[in-house]
């Protein structure tokens, strides 16, 4: 348990190469840190200033608090406004194969995602369908990325979310026998035409580029959201919410 306050260090984590250096990464905000607590993420420090906040009794069991002033509490926040919590915690990096599956899952896959607010609200999503993981596919943000923390609400601690490469995903998807749906404009099947109520990813591109030949070519069945307007795509979170909300009707 780090509990020195070193404000210095805390605002290091916001660059990649320390939090990949420690393992360690800024979650910031109530909704934030409790998400973390209740899905047993380990704490190295919890900073709380209770001018601003104050914690219900023993909310936080087990875990040692530091407190200190607002002015100490702008050092390590982030921009103007002071949410008055903050640890560092040590998240689990989750690999492919301890991936724990129930019957006909759903996973949701993203490939070359760049912004960690379209990760964030993909998790979001995820979280409140109840999807099984989220897979990252040469992504291009980190996993707890501290703004994929503060854009999730902390969901990235609720659903297994895994960085790997597209080949790496493709091998783990077929030992498990899991069907590969890849949304792209260009398909020919609509999204809701398709049966999502078996073993089911559904892997999205980012909005710029779309998918890669790897996924067109290796994916069981392109499928497509209708577009009737004149911008081509949506962004990735919300055709990632369309498609998974799509599953859930299925299912239902």
């Amino acid at each position: 348990m780090i509990s020195t306050f070193d404000p210095i260090f805390i605002q290091s984590l916001r660059k990649r190469e320390n939090r990949d250096k420690t393992g360690l990464t800024i979650v910031e905000g109530y909704p934030e840190v409790k998400h973390a607590y209740e899905a047993g993420v380990v704490f190295e420090s919890l900073f709380i200033c209770e001018e601003i906040f104050t914690p219900a009794r023993g909310e936080f069991n087990n875990i040692d608090i530091t407190t200190i002033s607002k002015d100490e509490f702008a050092q390590i926040a982030f921009g103007a406004r002071l949410k008055g919590i903050l640890a560092l915690c040590k998240p689990h990096i989750y690999p492919l194969d301890e991936l724990k599956l129930k019957e006909n899952p759903l996973i949701i896959m993203l490939e070359g995602v760049e912004k960690p607010g379209n990760l964030g609200a993909v998790l979001r999503t995820c979280d409140g369908a109840g999807v099984d993981a989220v897979i990252m596919c040469d992504g291009k943000t980190d996993v707890y990325n501290h703004n994929v923390v503060r854009s999730s609400i902390g969901t990235v601690f609720t659903v297994p979310t895994i960085a790997t490469t597209n080949e790496e995903a493709l091998r783990y998807l077929r030992e498990n026998n899991i069907d590969v749906y890849a949304a792209t404009a260009h398909a020919d099947a609509l999204y809701t035409d398709c049966d999502l109520t078996k073993a089911t990813a559904i892997i999205v591109g980012n909005e710029h580029e779309g998918l890669s030949d790897f996924w067109l070519r290796e994916s069981d069945k392109k499928i497509k959201i209708p577009m009737v307007g004149e911008g081509g795509c949506l962004n990735v979170a919300m055709s990632a919410s369309i498609l998974t909300y799509e599953v859930v009707r299925q299912r239902g």
